[in-house]
């Protein structure tokens, strides 16, 4: 199997609407791209392990049979329709039936067939369990532009289930606007960074907390969470959710600036679903998009022309597994990021707007990322790759192993392992010549080698003259580098390796 790495240069699109074979072209193709009916037995047999049914699916239309006790089924994405779908935000939908099917598993999902690179990964849906009748079932995902060769895997009967599908298509949603000349930056990108500091929460209130981080910590710069949104998802609700969290910040805005600490505001939850680990997974509808634009000019608002606003981070980690692209319906992730910064630009010009990747603000997501057409604009990368290492023990996630060295993901991970997971970023920044922001790095207290680690990311970020925030301080104590390594210690400490990692790259802040 090919093993490829992150490193490979984008590939040009093709230009084709695909319907099993090929179709009209376009230069920028979006809506439907490729249809498969399963009009006859050659075109179920491009699916491979599946069964033809004919008359089997929706009103007598054909279908395919897929068994799980004889493993999963898969079908080749050709070359010609990988063209199409590189780089782009890509729906899939079909009409699902099924018997006895186990659930918690996969379904429907586009996987590599290859060795994936460090970091790159392709999120699913969970399976439903039980029996039903022909339903539609939606799911998106964004392709990196390196990506090598793909399938599409049927997976809804695990290993037990039988699962019937029919009407496969894949659409891709439209791209943003393109970066016009007169929003592109041209300021020299920075090759050291000017901010170093830490993610935040309620626990940075107390006045003292302030000055620890100013002062002894020598941080200049705080990403402050706006959270605990996620079940206010009415207007009325979300909109006083939001503006509790602006009077909260107001009421220590003074204190940090008096201690030269700069401040990143980050809608941390939009008015929908989060998953266990605050990703971002269910604003998919117009309603809560509206929301969220109408906070965003209420923060903007408020905060204009503030100079201790480091700028606005318009959303915490997206991902969009959930998302269903319709031409009327809700933005994907890049098409929505851009409104919002629209909506911000009417009435603040000049604070900074930050942008995440999806897919949930991972170093990958820059394979599918396109910039916005709104003028100063950062661009966000959250780093915890591997993620089994960083977060194992969270959340009862098995321990893994020490870093470096730890296998995870087809990889041992080193330091040049980080290097390479981090080629996407640095790609976008020298293509589109934008600001990086590294709005969370961490690994959880307990993770064996978490020094090294911490140090090792540092200094990449230090080498790419990225502004950073650790996460987290005076958060929740797993991810604290005041705590100790034992779980079950919850003191705080004068003094431990990993806070004094921390704070001697902070007191750089101060030359």
């Amino acid at each position: 199997m090919k093993n490829i790495s992150i490193a490979i240069s984008s590939v040009a699109a093709a230009a084709a609407v695909l319907t099993g074979n090929a179709a009209e072209s376009t230069e920028s193709p979006s809506g439907v791209v490729y249809e498969q009916k399963f009009a006859t037995a050659a075109d179920a047999a491009r699916v491979e392990g599946a069964e033809f049914v004919p008359g089997g699916g929706p009103d007598g239309r054909n279908a395919i049979k897929v068994t799980g006790k004889n493993g999963r089924a898969a079908m080749p994405i050709d070359a010609e329709l990988l063209n199409l779908l590189r780089g782009r935000l890509v729906t899939v939908e079909a009409m699902v039936r099924g018997e006895n099917l186990p659930g918690g598993g996969n379904t429907l999902f586009i996987a590599p067939k290859y060795t994936p690179g460090p970091g790159e990964y392709y999120p699913s849906r969970s399976a439903d369990k039980g029996n039903y009748g022909w339903r539609k079932f939606a799911y998106s995902i964004r392709i990196p532009d390196y990506c090598g060769n793909l399938q599409l895997i049927f997976d809804h009967a695990g290993k037990s289930g039988t699962a019937y599908y029919a009407d496969l298509k894949f659409s891709l949603a439209p791209l943003p606007e393109p970066l016009a000349k007169e929003n592109r930056n041209t300021a020299p990108l920075q090759k050291t960074p000017k901010y170093r500091g830490a993610m935040v929460g309620g626990g940075i209130a107390d006045p003292e907390v302030v000055r620890i981080f100013g002062q002894e910590w020598h941080g200049n710069l705080i990403r402050y969470q706006f959270g605990g949104g996620g079940d206010q998802n009415t207007p009325e609700k979300y909109r006083a959710w939001g503006q509790a969290r602006i009077a909260a910040l107001d009421k220590i805005l003074p204190e940090l600036e008096k201690n030269g600490i700069k401040v990143v505001i980050d809608l941390h939850s939009g008015p929908a679903t989060l998953n266990a680990i605050l990703q971002n997974v269910g604003i998919w509808t117009p309603e809560a998009q509206e929301m969220i634009v109408d906070l965003w000019k209420e923060i903007a608002r408020h905060f204009k022309g503030n100079p201790n606003i480091y700028g606005y981070d318009i959303l915490n980690e997206p991902l969009e597994p959930s998302y269903v692209y319709t031409p009327d319906g809700a933005l994907d992730w890049n098409r929505f990021a851009e409104r919002i910064a629209k909506a911000i630009r009417e009435i603040d010009p000049d604070t900074p707007i930050i942008v995440a990747c999806a897919i949930g603000g991972n170093p990958v997501g820059f394979g599918a990322l396109k910039p916005i057409n709104v003028p100063n604009t950062i661009y966000t990368v959250h780093c915890y790759l591997p993620h089994g290492y960083t977060h194992q023990g969270v959340h009862g996630a098995k321990m893994v192993g020490r870093y470096p060295g730890v296998k995870y993901d087809g990889q041992v991970w080193n330091k040049e392992m980080l290097r390479r997971s981090l080629e996407p970023v640095v790609k976008f920044q020298q293509q589109y010549h934008v600001p990086i922001f590294v709005g969370e790095f961490g690994v959880a207290r307990w993770a064996p080698g978490a020094e090294q680690y911490l140090t090792d990311y540092i200094d990449l970020f230090e080498e790419y003259g990225w502004d950073w925030t650790f996460h987290a301080f005076r958060e929740w104590d797993g991810w604290s580098a005041e705590h100790s390594i034992d779980p079950d210690d919850k003191r705080i400490y004068p003094s431990t390796t990993r806070k004094e990692i921390l704070v001697n790259y902070m007191k750089r802040n101060q030359k």
